[in-house]
């Protein structure tokens, strides 16, 4: 049987971005990947915009509709992807268990722009015995993942030290570099704003800042979305470097060795070790995620819980900036 599944929100990530793209090449998208996963099936899409389902059903031939309560003439959903803006996350989450009765939903992310709509999704999930996956996609594609156990496993050493460069918000896309450091650099024991930068769109802080984890220390350094999209990272060690770019697209690895000329002296390894990810494809790796969950062969990569943990650092950083 394969997982029926309903997305809400039909706009970019719904399935605007590789709309005119074949899913051999790009999967960027909840419906495309829906639709090229075999153990999925898309069932119907929601959103307020006649044109968006227009194009949805011209694509993929499934019926659309405007709201939630339209759907109770589909029985036995099993999924429901929530692809709306952010700030709608919570009154659909509401509607969502008060209408349908899913095995799971799949936010996009953040799940909140504030800390307590996320804990009230959380929490409404537990009540209704409905699990939370969220789409940070990082976390869900196998080279991301096999990266984040080197790291996790000392290979660069210990204690880290990590600059991020991020642009557009440090909730809308800082937040993933929150979600992925979790992996491997531990818990938060503080957060210094060392300047609070401004607000893109007037609502997102742009800090550049400093987080002290565990296992070391992470500064995040924003650019101007206007000029250009920036998403690259630096992680050092005692043993050796990784260098991060293209919004993940690849990345270097250098290990230390004696310098061969003065021995006293180490260095880093002249050639890298590059390792590309298959970001062209990333959404893909979540629904296969799901799949395997569904089977009972596998946990959520990034669940409710890790999630919420994310919220919380960026609340903590918001309320040091108000």
């Amino acid at each position: 049987m394969k997982i029926k599944t309903v997305i809400i929100g039909l706009g970019q990530i719904g399935q605007g971005y590789d709309y005119d793209l074949s899913y051999e090449k790009y999967i960027l998208t909840h419906c495309q990947a829906i639709q090229a996963h075999p153990n999925l099936e898309l069932v119907a899409g929601i959103d307020i915009s006649h044109e968006n389902r227009k194009k949805f059903k011209k694509k993929f031939n499934v019926p659309s509709f405007v709201e939630i309560s339209d759907l109770t003439c589909i029985e036995d959903v099993d999924l429901v992807v929530v692809a709306t803006p952010t700030e709608a996350h919570l009154g659909i989450v509401k509607k969502i268990v008060s209408i349908l009765s899913p095995k799971l939903i799949l936010i996009e992310k953040p799940l909140s722009i504030l800390f307590e709509e996320a804990q009230e999704i959380i929490r409404i999930g537990k009540e209704k015995r409905v699990p939370i996956a969220v789409n940070y996609i990082r976390e869900y594609e196998p080279i991301h993942r096999e990266l984040f156990e080197k790291i996790k496993n000392n290979e660069l050493g210990n204690p880290l030290k990590v600059v991020c460069w991020y642009s557009k918000g440090i909730i809308n896309n800082g937040s993933h570099f929150v979600q992925l450091l979790s992996n491997f650099m531990g818990s938060v024991l503080d957060i210094n704003i060392i300047n609070d930068g401004r607000k893109w769109n007037e609502v997102d802080p742009e800090p550049v800042l400093e987080i002290i984890y565990q296992n070391g220390r992470t500064y995040f350094i924003p650019v101007e979305e206007e000029n250009y999209s920036l998403f690259e990272m630096e992680v050092v060690g005692s043993k050796g470097k990784i260098k991060y770019y293209n919004g993940g697209s690849h990345y270097d690895l250098w290990h230390v060795n004696t310098d061969p000329v003065f021995k006293n002296y180490k260095k880093l390894e002249a050639e890298p070790i590059t390792s590309k990810t298959d970001l062209n494809k990333y959404q893909y790796y979540v629904y296969n995620n799901i799949a395997e969950y569904f089977e009972g062969n596998s946990n959520l990569y990034c669940d409710g819980k890790s999630a919420l943990k994310t919220a919380q650092i960026l609340d903590q950083i918001q309320q040091k900036i108000d």
